[in-house]
């Protein structure tokens, strides 16, 4: 992708329009959507520096280094792995967790992307996501 990541569009950029957002969205949704219904995979460390783009506008979910293959029935996850500021409250906490916190962490991305910077100072332990939510 010679676009390099997203982290470094918002390096060079600082924001992102949301109609280039909307795009970035519905392509890694379409991604995630792929990985959770026909591989059975939760990435569990989607954030800016692991979605490649090119100039065409395509983005590509990367580094599946963390991500896990869910085979229980209930479709969930108990392990504690992946970058903290980007996790569900239920990762944060240990609680099982699901496809939906890969969905959390895309939301998180997309804040940040519109935003400019992170929507908020992540603190040690759960007190920083009582605070959030």
């Amino acid at each position: 992708m010679d676009g390099g990541s997203l982290a470094d569009v918002l390096k060079c950029c600082k924001t992102i329009p949301e109609h280039l957002l909307a795009v970035v969205c519905r392509q890694v949704l379409k991604g995630l959507l792929y990985l959770h219904q026909e591989r059975h995979v939760i990435h569990r460390d989607l954030k800016p520096s692991n979605l490649l783009v090119n100039h065409k506008g395509e983005v590509k979910i990367t580094d599946f280094g963390v991500s896990a293959v869910l085979t229980s029935t209930a479709g969930q996850r108990d392990t504690f792995i992946g970058t903290y500021k980007y996790m569900s409250p239920e990762r944060v906490s240990g609680d099982t967790h699901s496809y939906d916190s890969d969905v959390w962490s895309l939301g998180l991305v997309l804040l940040e992307c519109a935003l400019g910077y992170f929507p908020y100072v992540p603190a040690e332990g759960n007190e920083g996501w009582q605070k959030f939510l």
